[in-house]
């Protein structure tokens, strides 16, 4: 989760002329291209200008200057054709080595020392700047006439980079962009794909951003005017994405820009609040709820330029004439989990201690000795032998990655081995939604197969339900899902089945959600399984004459209910929270700067 700290005024910049800005010398430092004519190098601790530079004669800046650790050097584009490198310790950017290109030029993306610059025309082409100060064009345009409308460009694990463009083209329809680049003596294109936008116009679109994580998964989220958060997220069937819409923000506007930048699980929406301040909400990914809500103090006048951009440990925030430093710190989560295509919680415990446990072994080796350990070292101490020995069998079949998951889970399945399964969904991160569905009917037909489960099933309180729990069907319906892509498998679940799990969630919401706290994260997963079965099998149910799962149905519907009126009431406490906040931070403004606070919330 992410936490916004107070923030201070860094600079103040030219909203008409302001270019953007990246990172410095070196995490401390940033460079703000403040004019067409000025480059202004701060330090961010002392927030005092350390180095500056400027454009000379008729010669503009039309892209944001940055920095390359790789190649220690400035890196500026003139007059959109003309790019200019130059060192550091020089005070003159045209002293520096002189490179054309026949493209517009859109802007530079810089990141650590592994990464080479990289150069995005304004007609989707993409260049690369190498240590020997050449321009390479690694992906040409498909179509001269296409340009690109938004752009954001993140990196992630190993060595890779993930460029996502809003491009539209010659027929003027609007197409979302993803390349995927691997930094070796050049950029490798590993995987790149196309899709249109979930928009008609692109004036319905507010912002761009990428939200990358610890794991390789990168995932597109375009927020429109109407305030609508739509994510991209992986199709299992297909090479590319589809579009979610994720959430709702309330606030967005045609009239007053809005920003936005994603902060590991979380995403920071900036946007002018009725008095003329600058509201920065930091809202969950995965459920869409406001978890924190920072007030910048900003100009009274119409708000024109609004940005935000993200160093290490500091968010940078442009509001009309001021450039204010906000500092963030985030829990190192991993994305995927947040938007359903990984294990979390109870499910994932063992891979973390086994990630934590063989940490040491991992350190000081590089990756051709990583992928060389025996796996055995890994799994034995936290898996069953048996287990072990059949994920070692499918690998020395040659399977990898998804298949390897597909067929231990099939093997598991054909031979009935339901008491491994709970181990496969520990040790497998990525189960697809078809996996899930097919053990959950395998697994009830044989269960009703032994005692006539479906049949003889009632809702007769705690005390009787205690003996009727199922933990591989608990495990199986907590693990985090894509509710869009399972609909389509939920669908081939027989209705005795649905009608089963429908009444065992039922039972389970009413039986233990009000006594035991651990319980809570299940409950908000049962939830979402509830709505999943109902959308699924609506007409099903709609038309079926039996009185019983009629009556069923009814007391479903009041069970639900009651849990959205508990989670109405947390969503109060949460206002609550909220204004008790606010109101600090309006008295933290009158408190001298060398003095702090302490605060404690106690809740009977």
């Amino acid at each position: 989760m992410a936490t916004l700290g107070n923030e201070s005024r860094l600079c103040t910049i030219n909203p008409t002329e302001f270019i953007g800005l990246s990172r410095g010398h070196n995490d401390g430092e940033v460079v703000v291209s403040n004019t067409l004519k000025t480059v202004t190098v701060y330090k961010i601790k002392t927030h005092e200008a350390i180095a500056n530079f400027n454009a000379r004669g008729s010669q503009t800046l039309t892209a944001p200057v940055v920095y390359t650790s790789k190649l220690s050097r400035y890196v500026a584009a003139l007059q959109n054709h003309e790019v200019r490198v130059w060192k550091a310790d020089d005070d003159d950017l045209h002293k520096g080595k002189k490179l054309k290109v026949l493209h517009e030029i859109d802007s530079f993306w810089s990141f650590d020392d592994r990464f080479d610059p990289l150069i995005v025309y304004k007609n989707g082409a993409v260049g690369q700047l190498t240590d020997s100060q050449a321009i390479l064009e690694i992906v040409e345009s498909t179509d001269h006439e296409t340009r690109v409308l938004f752009v954001d460009v993140v990196t992630n694990a190993g060595l890779r980079m993930h460029v996502g463009f809003v491009l539209k083209d010659s027929n003027n329809e609007l197409r979302y962009r993803h390349l995927v680049f691997e930094q070796r003596e050049t950029y490798e294109l590993q995987e790149q794909f196309e899709i249109s936008l979930p928009l008609s116009d692109i004036s319905e679109l507010s912002c761009l951003s990428l939200a990358g994580s610890l794991d390789n998964d990168v995932h597109p989220l375009l927020l429109g005017i109407d305030g609508r958060l739509h994510t991209g997220v992986r199709d299992v069937s297909s090479s590319g994405i589809r579009w979610s819409c994720r959430l709702l923000i309330d606030g967005c506007s045609e009239t007053e820009p809005t920003a936005m930048i994603s902060l590991e699980t979380d995403i920071v929406i900036a946007q002018k609040n009725n008095v003329g301040d600058i509201d920065c909400t930091v809202y969950n990914l995965k459920y869409g709820t406001p978890i924190q809500r920072k007030v910048v103090r900003g100009s009274k006048s119409l708000t024109t330029l609004l940005k935000l951009y993200k160093m290490k440990g500091n968010l940078l925030l442009v509001a009309d004439g001021d450039l204010f430093l906000i500092p963030y710190s985030c829990e190192p989560v991993e994305l995927a989990q947040v938007l359903g295509t990984k294990p979390v919680g109870s499910n994932n415990t063992a891979g973390a201690k086994q990630q934590q446990r063989f940490k040491w072994m991992l350190n000081g080796l590089n990756e051709t000795d990583k992928t060389s350990i025996d796996r055995r070292l890994l799994d034995k101490t936290l898996f069953s032998d048996v287990f072990v020995k059949l994920v070692l069998e499918v690998e020395a079949s040659g399977a990898v990655d998804r298949d390897e998951c597909f067929q231990v889970f099939a093997r598991l399945r054909k031979e009935k081995k339901f008491e491994l399964i709970g181990e496969a969904l520990e040790y497998y991160k990525n189960v697809p939604e078809a996996v899930l569905v097919g053990v959950l009917t395998d697994y009830l037909v044989y269960k009703d197969g032994q005692n006539q489960l479906l049949k003889s099933f009632e809702d007769s309180g705690r005390k009787k339900f205690e003996t009727q729990l199922l933990p591989l069907v608990n495990q199986i319906l907590t693990v985090p899902i894509n509710d869009v892509f399972m609909q389509d498998y939920v669908k081939k679940i027989p209705f005795d089945q649905v009608i089963f799990l429908l009444k065992y969630l039922n039972c389970y919401l009413k039986c233990f959600c009000h006594v035991n706290e651990s319980e809570w994260p299940k409950v908000t997963k049962f939830v979402e399984w509830i709505n999943i079965l109902l959308d699924t099998h609506f007409h099903s149910l709609i038309i079926t004459k039996n009185e019983i799962v009629q009556g069923f149905l009814h007391d479903l519907r009041s069970t639900v209910y009651n849990q959205c009126e508990i989670l109405e009431y947390f969503g109060k406490i949460q206002e609550l929270i909220w204004i008790a906040k606010s109101c600090r931070e309006t008295n933290d403004n009158n408190v001298n700067d060398n003095c702090y606070a302490i605060e404690s919330l106690h809740f009977a």
